[in-house]
């Protein structure tokens, strides 16, 4: 087990008050889309594009896929499984797959359904228990005090105990790793069973924890209330994580942030908070998305919603009528400087620009936040794209992204007290040119069969995207696929710096959606492999939920749902599914496929990653 030494409070780079000094920035200060098979950040590349471009996997060659095996992991897979090509695992280069899990598992595959065993396996101490029905048993002493969420339960944790698929609310590796190759190093975030959030660097050689340190913060009660979800980002040598809520319906004010660590030392140098000590909100969660990041030193995310309408009590920036970056999309630029103390460098993190949405006290007060989804560069442009839970779909220009409509209404969820008069607010709301942003549309709607109304109580009743869209290039083609809530998967052909809005539909509507408290939640996870062997070809894959089907549970069961889709990319028409295999596997929210090697591995929260391929 990992131990750490308590870190030293450091001082939050708050967000600064208008106006924001804009930094022109140009569109080749992106990362290249990689043309290699590695799969070494979540979404594969910085950019986020969720494309891989792997020889012979396309719509073709998966209509002869089958499931070939799985590996078996201790708890369940929330975060992307990673892929090193020519990695030096037990001083022998080879392939190799990485997996982390809820119960603070890292473990290192060889990518053949030939060798189920893993090469290394690396514990990184007990984890959160967050929630379900049981007590610990008498020999696990309860996590300190504001560890895990009231009013949840805590559930038992054991050492030698199989998950079976089985939900315990385990809080141990929640994001996907990312992997340095020139290092030799796995980065991993994770909590502890004490409430304590940690950063390690672990050797892709052997599995050995080089070094743990517990993530600095301005206080102790920081661990306690905060998670990360979002995925990890390595640019310039530095490991940056995001932080958001771990407790939404606490009463004590939260604050999304980013911590920096120097990746040849693991020493932090540096951390930026995106709203004041005063106010509340900003959490950076993306739908589990790691930050986006260009070659200039930029990090591009997405911010969850303020809690106005929640019993959290205002601050001062929390009106209308002044700044805050809560449900936002910001740039932060980052700059080395001088070392503070013992820091190899200090880098400077400051909002250098950022878009809110003139909605955005309403979508404070329905938990319509921006961050249900991460940041999109979209290669070779100038432009990003965001969209969050209301389904709409913003392209911002990197250099110019908007700043905030300061006509933001003073908006109270309820002073609303019908359904009619929400959907007339709505519709009051729906104006286009009070947000200055390069291009707006609805990109996910609700598809509610049976004629169910649309009723716009709450959160659950939107067309939420979560994680993010796929981009991919197809020779002059370019496509974004993604697959929202209550609705079919689409694909929007981007051309002229702008997206066509007349997009290609696929099959089905995401399930499950009984009634309105089944509500279509999550939607697809979608990756995109680009087969380089001929134009024209290449397939998406998306994992989603599968109910009320044949061998499927009802839809207000969650066990054993999980369902491997594939589209032809040019027609999304659908090509292949794995209903046809036997064995059933729990769906794993938030996680796209990895294409590499000449496989998928699709994580699931049934204790397992499966193999899917061609059967020699």
């Amino acid at each position: 087990m990992v131990t750490s030494t308590t870190p030293d409070a450091v001082a939050a780079t708050a967000a600064p008050a208008l106006p924001l000094v804009i930094v022109p920035i140009l569109s080749d200060y992106v990362f290249p889309v990689p043309q290699s098979e590695d799969v070494l950040t979540q979404r594969n590349d910085n950019n986020r594009t969720g494309t891989s471009h792997v020889p012979g996997i396309n719509q073709n060659t998966v209509q002869r896929f089958k499931r070939l095996g799985s590996f078996a992991v201790h708890g369940t897979v929330l975060s992307q499984p990673l892929f090193v090509k020519n990695a030096m695992v037990g001083n022998v280069r080879q392939p190799v797959l990485i997996v982390a899990t809820s119960h603070n598992d890292v473990y290192a595959f060889s990518p053949s359904e030939a060798r189920p065993d893993f090469l290394w396996h690396t514990f990184l101490g007990r984890p959160v228990v967050s929630k379900t029905t049981t007590a610990p048993p008498p020999q696990e002493p309860p996590p300190a005090e504001g560890a895990a969420c009231a009013p949840n339960a805590l559930a038992a944790w054991q050492e030698g105990a199989t998950l079976d698929g089985i939900e315990t609310g385990l809080v141990g590796v929640e994001s996907t790793p990312v992997v340095d190759p020139a290092l030799g190093r796995v980065f991993v975030s994770y909590k502890t069973f004490e409430g304590l959030q940690h950063i390690a660097a672990i050797s892709l050689n052997d599995g050995t924890v080089v070094k743990s340190v517990v993530v600095p913060a301005p206080n102790q009660e920081w661990h306690k209330l905060h998670r990360n979800r979002a995925s990890l980002v390595l640019a310039d040598g530095v490991v940056f994580v995001g932080f958001s809520s771990l407790c939404e319906g606490s009463q004590i004010r939260m604050h999304g942030s980013i911590s920096a660590f120097d990746a040849a030392t693991l020493e932090p140098v540096g951390r930026y908070q995106v709203t004041d000590d005063n106010t509340d909100g900003g959490g950076i969660w993306q739908g589990s998305t790691g930050l986006a990041a260009d070659t200039a030193g930029n990090l591009y995310f997405t911010t969850g919603n303020r809690r106005l309408c929640f019993g959290v009590p205002p601050g001062e920036l929390d009106h209308p009528d002044k700044a805050s970056l809560a449900d936002s999309v910001i740039r932060v630029h980052t700059e080395r400087a001088a070392p503070h103390g013992s820091e190899p460098y200090h880098l400077n993190m400051e909002a250098a620009d950022y878009f809110t949405p003139y909605r955005r006290t309403m979508e404070d007060c329905f938990d319509l936040d921006m961050s249900a989804a991460g940041v999109l560069l979209i290669p070779g442009t100038r432009y990003l794209g965001a969209g969050g839970k209301e389904g709409i779909f913003y392209v911002l220009d990197r250099a110019d992204m908007g700043g905030p409509d300061t006509s933001d209404p003073l908006w109270i969820f309820n002073s609303v007290t019908t359904v009619q008069e929400r959907v007339k607010h709505k519709d009051s709301l729906d104006d286009p040119a009070r947000d200055h942003v390069h291009q707006k549309f609805q990109a996910t709607e609700v598809r509610w069969p049976g004629g169910q109304n649309y009723l716009l109580n709450s959160w659950m009743e939107w067309p939420h995207i979560h994680g993010t869209p796929a981009f991919a290039s197809f020779g002059n083609d370019q496509f974004m696929f993604l697959w929202g809530e209550k609705d079919k998967p689409k694909r929007y052909r981007w051309r002229d710096g702008k997206f066509e809005l007349s997009p290609l539909e696929g099959e089905p509507i995401a399930p499950p959606y009984v009634n309105m408290g089944l509500n279509g939640m999550p939607g697809g996870f979608i990756s995109v492999n680009v087969d380089p062997t001929g134009s024209g070809l290449g397939v998406v894959f998306a994992s989603a939920q599968i109910c009320d089907e044949p061998g499927y549970p009802a839809c207000n069961k969650s066990q054993d749902n999980g369902v491997l889709r594939a589209y032809d990319p040019f027609t999304m028409r659908q090509v292949w599914n794995d209903t046809g295999e036997a064995q059933k596997y729990w769906f794993a929210k938030l996680v796209p496929p990895t294409v590499a090697g000449n496989r998928v591995f699709l994580a699931t929260r049934s204790g397992k990653v499966l193999i899917y391929g061609v059967p020699q």
